[in-house]
């Protein structure tokens, strides 16, 4: 995981890199991580995660783990359509 960071361009020393590697602990965070195809929506949702890792360890559930793996999988679905949204942005752009 941390080498797809590095090749996304995420330096070592970065906050960001450390709060990943603090994020890739995660069994159900790595599986969706390596899902993804594009840098951009790896990092929105590496950002999404981070900021929303309290509310989903606070979630009620009658199972903990499926309580944080679907809020971990909107999360990433949500990341996914704005990253989506943004490339179909700089393509208009780039036509124009």
């Amino acid at each position: 995981m941390l080498k797809i960071l590095r090749e996304d361009g995420v330096d070592a020393n970065s906050e960001q890199y450390h709060l990943a590697k603090e994020l890739l602990r995660s069994r159900t965070r790595r599986t969706i991580f390596k899902r993804f195809d594009s840098k951009e929506t790896r990092l929105k949702w590496l950002q999404w995660s981070w900021q929303n890792r309290k509310a989903i360890m606070a979630s009620p559930s009658s199972s903990e783990d499926e309580s944080e793996d679907d809020l971990l999988l909107a999360g990433a679905a949500a990341c996914a359509a704005v990253a989506l949204e943004m490339e179909g942005s700089n393509s208009e752009r780039q036509r124009a």
